[in-house]
């Protein structure tokens, strides 16, 4: 397992350094098979925002009458085994539990998290509408517990969001934060991406978080101060032909990171690397490679991260089991 990650990533890094009119090139070929991630929300921290569910294609959790998917995160020191089958057996450090009803949207999701082979916390949500035509699902918190401060000084933290529909309009989509009373907007018309437009329509303020494109199409995030003073960017570029998502960058002052995606002769996304940089100083990386069965249904992701000097620091193992 270890050699055969090697030189993954080894192939891998030489991938990352050809130009971008080569990449276009052989991707320009490459069959667009259609993958149970959604890569444009998975692994990201659209992750968190729990009333958005678009991180996997309903169509095909319906057509392999997958109704449920248990994933299993666990860190990994680089001496030690990578052993999948003795891992399984293993109690995680985080596991996600996704069940969906028979149309393939989600139903539930259980979170729990685990410390000393034991459980210190879980929230369980559960979705009472189905996705409507923007991607927003009406959520509520079923259970929520913690025993975290027995294990560190302050309690665990549920870094979940959830939001209410306030409106839908020709120029944007508008959701208020249930907990913070912050609002995410959508601008769905280019016409109004402009600064002096976005303040004109939606007049928000430095806590509100501003999208430019649709919820499942999304090209831009930040907040914004006084009209023009961006925050918290981050940007999303696509393939132009396939509208494949290519590029995600983040900027969060002092760093940016991007992450730059990979794929396959069926073109599934197979890989993405994750580059932080200061500046114009590359600091470090975080390697993932993604492994599918004979099903097209991905198993495990490994997430390998390293220093410029490209000594591992840690590995983290993501598993994925179907019912």
């Amino acid at each position: 397992m270890l050699n055969r990650l090697t030189l993954f990533l080894f192939l891998f890094a030489l991938l990352i350094g050809c130009s971008r009119e080569k990449s276009n090139q052989s991707n320009r070929g490459s069959k667009n098979e259609a993958t149970l991630f959604n890569m444009r929300f998975l692994f990201t921290d659209a992750e968190k925002r729990i009333s958005f569910p678009l991180w996997f294609n309903d169509s095909l959790i319906r057509n392999n009458n997958i109704q449920k998917i248990t994933r299993k995160i666990y860190f990994v020191d680089p001496g030690d085994s990578l052993d999948l089958k003795t891992l399984a057996m293993d109690i995680p450090r985080e596991q996600r539990v996704y069940s969906f009803v028979k149309d393939g949207n989600l139903k539930e999701l259980l979170v729990s998290y685990y410390y000393d082979d034991r459980e210190i916390g879980k929230v369980h949500f559960e979705y009472k509408t189905i996705k409507d035509e923007n991607g927003y699902a009406k959520v509520i918190l079923k259970d929520r517990s913690t025993e975290g401060s027995e294990i560190s000084e302050q309690p665990l933290d549920f870094p979940f969001e959830l939001y209410r529909k306030v409106k839908k309009a020709d120029k944007f989509l508008a959701y208020e934060n249930t907990e913070t009373g912050d609002y995410l907007f959508f601008i769905t018309d280019k016409k109004y991406y402009g600064p002096w437009s976005i303040d004109t329509i939606l007049r928000p303020t430095p806590k509100d978080i501003i999208v430019l494109g649709k919820p499942a199409r999304q090209e831009k995030e930040y907040k914004v101060q006084n009209r023009v003073n961006e925050s918290d960017v981050s940007k999303r570029s696509y393939e132009a032909k396939s509208d494949r998502i290519k590029n995600l960058i983040k900027q969060d002052y002092p760093f940016e990171t991007k992450r730059t995606f990979v794929y396959d002769k069926h073109g599934r996304c197979n890989a993405y690397i994750d580059s932080t940089f200061s500046g114009s100083s590359y600091l470090t990386r975080v390697l993932s490679e993604i492994v599918f069965d004979k099903k097209n249904r991905p198993i495990y992701v490994i997430h390998r991260k390293e220093n410029r000097e490209n000594i591992v620091g840690r590995i983290s193992i993501e598993l994925f089991t179907y019912e």
